[in-house]
């Protein structure tokens, strides 16, 4: 896996993908013998998850899709409670055998699966039990990924055991019951998690690459004052690094360790701990960038943040999440830095040698199709463009392999269902109306499609391809 050329270039086998997750798109949420999940089970989103997008039902056209649009690999989740539906014992065959046919697909069409294993959809029937406070779960994890390992080796080469594990620990900070100690406490348990399966991947001798798949932002501080600076540091430190610096090194570093134990939240390690950590490291690092969080000295009174954007935390008397004066925001809260994308990329590569996946990045619009019943979705593009020059310019000695779109279809948003849309083809359902889930390629989809096949380099929208829906 070399570092994209020095001349900024992306390498010609650079991976260009697009993501889904299992909860959010498969739809048949308690269906061919899947158990409930934590997602299943939320209220008011229950009806929306029982279709989805329906991919249970579009496997063939979805992957003929992404075919056409010419991706090189395709990163989507696997349903835990699909496979083992009281999240261990049992094995449920017909899921087992939906993503059999989905990677042999995937394979006979030249794309590369990229595998999550668990994406904020915990079994109901663990989370009833203690979830990611009770240690069993640990154990639970590494046999449902041990038993992937083995049903996919040689077929999948790129796995990911945790999606953004950091804003899980964000989650459960901000839940109704949520304390510093018990959000750090479980993160602890999903890192031993993650570390036994790392172990258990390198001692089987299974081929490819494994690794965490972080939410990471950028971090400024508001102004020049230390205090400011401070705090960035240590937003820095607790919210980028903690989980990043345990995945590649094996342990708590000695700023994170010290911050954890002055704020009353360093996790108990029970004995051989420690030496778990060590034991599983990771071979690469993918990581998710929506956006940059802007902070100063801790004055919040609540660990929530008040503008509205979701990917972080205040830390009373540690330091409090403001807007940045210098950036616009997308329709939903969210601030839009290209340059972020550079520069947390840029801040990854310091930390660590080893290969860099850009997992998600996407941009959420209201959309319906036009008169025509297409979608010119001129600001995606817009957004998307600026996001994939930025990462070209951090191409110097950074490692970069792959850069996946979120998402490849539309599918159910975490907070606003379908009103929010982020995929490169739209299928057609309200969150209150699942109609026939028809698939519409946008306009984004046909200029993504140019600019894998120029490897990156052509990134314009040009007259030509901008007429198609005029």
């Amino acid at each position: 896996m070399p570092p994209m050329n020095p001349n900024g270039q992306f390498p010609a086998d650079f991976l260009w993908s697009a993501s889904t997750s299992a909860w959010q798109f498969e739809g048949g949420a308690l269906d061919e013998g899947k158990g409930p999940s934590v997602q299943d089970i939320r209220p008011g989103q229950g009806e929306i998850l029982r279709t989805a997008s329906d991919h249970l039902h579009h496997l063939e056209e979805d992957v003929a899709l992404l075919k056409a649009m010419g991706l090189k690999a395709y990163r989507f989740s696997i349903s835990w409670s699909r496979v083992l539906p009281q999240g261990r014992g049992q094995v449920n065959a017909q899921g087992l055998a939906f993503y059999t046919r989905l990677i042999k697909l995937l394979k006979e069409n030249q794309i590369e699966p990229i595998v999550t294993l668990y994406h904020d959809d915990l079994p109901w029937a663990l989370a009833r039990q203690g979830g990611w406070a009770c240690r069993e779960t640990i154990d639970a994890f590494e046999d449902y990924c041990g038993l992937m390992f083995d049903h996919f080796a040689g077929q999948v080469l790129y796995w990911q055991p945790i999606c953004e594990q950091n804003l899980l620990t964000i989650d459960r900070l901000l839940s109704p019951s949520g304390s510093l100690a018990q959000a750090f406490q479980e993160n602890h348990h999903r890192t031993l998690a993650q570390a036994r399966v790392f172990r258990r991947f390198h001692q089987r001798g299974y081929p490819g690459w494994i690794g965490p798949a972080l939410n990471l932002v950028k971090v400024y501080p508001l102004t020049p004052d230390p205090e400011d600076v401070e705090a960035a540091m240590n937003m820095e430190l607790i919210r980028n690094w903690l989980d990043l610096d345990l995945a590649v090194s094996g342990r708590y570093s000695a700023p994170a360790a010290a911050l954890l134990t002055r704020l009353g939240a360093m996790p108990k390690l029970e004995p051989g701990d420690a030496e778990t950590l060590k034991s599983g490291l990771a071979t690469m690092v993918s990581f998710s960038s929506y956006t940059s969080v802007t902070v100063k000295k801790g004055a919040a009174a609540s660990f929530t943040d008040p503008t509205g954007m979701k990917y972080g935390f205040n830390l009373p008397g540690i330091f409090e999440i403001v807007k940045n004066p210098k950036l616009g925001t997308s329709g939903f809260d969210c601030e839009v830095d290209p340059a972020g994308t550079r520069l947390i990329l840029e801040d990854v590569a310091q930390r660590t040698e080893l290969p860099l996946f850009i997992i998600e990045r996407g941009l959420g619009l209201k959309e319906t199709p036009d008169t025509r019943g297409e979608i010119r979705d001129v600001r995606r593009i817009a957004y998307l463009r600026k996001q994939i020059e930025q990462a070209r310019l951090a191409a110097h000695g950074v490692p970069l392999i792959g850069y996946c779109t979120w998402s490849a279809f539309d599918l159910a948003s975490t907070q606003n269902g379908y009103q929010k849309r982020y995929g490169l083809i739209y299928v057609d359902r309200e969150d209150d109306d699942p109609k026939d889930c028809r698939r519409i390629p946008k306009l984004s989809y046909a200029w993504f499609q140019k600019v894998i096949a120029s490897s990156g380099q052509d990134l314009e929208l040009t007259e030509e391809l901008n007429g198609k829906s005029e």
